[in-house]
C-alpha cells in the first residue's frame, strides 16, 4: 500500500490504504464481512472442538500403554507427514464442496500437534506420581484423572495452540477451494474479480483475527494452565 502511494504502482495491482478502508467500510455496512468473519470463526471452532475429542483420548491411550504406542506412532507420524491440504481432493469426492469438508481439514490440522503433545506430556510424568496414588488406595481410573491428565495438561494446551494455529492456515486454504464462505471465499471470490483492494483486506482480517485468538485467548490460556498445573522454578 505505500508501494501504491508512493511509487505510482496501479493501483489493480496493489490498492492505497484508502481503497481498502473504503471497501472495509462498505462490506461492514453491508453485513457480508461479518458474515465472512463468522463463518471462519464457526468453521475454526467445530473443527477444533472435533479435532480435541479425537486428540487428547489417543494421545493419552498411546502415551500410557507401550504396546498401543508400537501399533499407532508410526501410524500418527506417517499421517502427521500429510499436509491437510493435500486431502482436499479426496475429502471434496467424499463430501463435496460443503463445510464437512472445511471442518474435516482444519481438524485434520489441529489433531496431530494434540496427539504428540499429549503423548509427550504423558511420558514426562513421574511414575513415583503413580506409585503414591495406587499405596493410598486409588485405582487405575484415579491415575488417569488425578494424575495423568492434570501432568499432561500444560503439554495438551501447548499442542492445542499449535494446532489451532495450524488449523487456522488450513481454514483459510480450504475455504478457497472449497468455496462455502469464510475469509478464504472472500479472498478467493476478489481475486476472480480482480478486486484487490478486497484481497488485502481479507488479509488484513485474518492476520488481525489470529492476533487476537492467539493473544486474548490462546495465550493467557497456556500461561494459567502452566501456572496451575506445570512445573514452576
Amino acid at each position: 500500500m505505500a508501494a501504491s502511494a508512493f511509487a505510482r504502482v496501479p493501483e489493480y495491482a496493489l490498492p492505497s490504504l484508502g481503497k481498502v478502508v473504503t471497501v472495509f467500510l462498505s462490506l461492514l455496512e453491508q453485513g457480508q464481512l461479518p458474515d465472512f468473519i463468522r463463518g471462519s470463526l464457526l468453521h475454526l471452532m467445530l473443527a477444533t472442538c472435533a479435532g480435541l475429542l479425537l486428540a487428547i483420548p489417543f494421545g493419552l491411550l498411546v502415551g500410557m500403554n507401550r504396546l498401543v504406542a508400537r501399533f499407532f506412532y508410526p501410524i500418527f507420524n506417517f499421517m502427521q507427514s500429510l499436509p491437510a491440504i493435500a486431502w482436499l481432493p479426496l475429502l471434496i469426492v467424499w463430501f463435496g464442496f460443503s463445510n464437512v469438508t472445511i471442518v474435516t481439514v482444519i481438524a485434520y490440522s489441529v489433531a496431530f500437534p494434540v496427539v504428540f503433545s499429549t503423548i509427550v506430556g504423558v511420558r514426562t510424568i513421574p511414575t513415583v506420581y503413580k506409585s503414591a496414588v495406587l499405596t493410598m488406595g486409588g485405582s487405575r481410573w484415579d491415575i488417569v484423572t488425578q494424575v495423568i491428565l492434570p501432568g499432561a495438561l500444560p503439554n495438551i494446551i501447548t499442542g492445542m495452540r499449535l494446532g489451532i494455529a495450524f488449523g487456522w492456515r488450513a481454514l483459510i486454504a480450504a475455504e478457497m477451494i472449497v468455496g462455502a464462505n469464510g475469509l478464504g471465499f472472500m479472498i478467493f471470490e476478489a481475486q476472480r474479480m480482480l478486486l484487490t483492494d478486497r484481497i488485502v483486506l481479507g488479509m488484513i482480517v485474518i492476520g488481525f483475527l489470529w492476533t487476537v485468538i492467539d493473544s486474548l485467548v490462546l495465550r493467557p490460556l497456556e500461561a494459567v494452565t502452566i501456572e496451575r498445573w506445570g512445573v514452576q522454578r
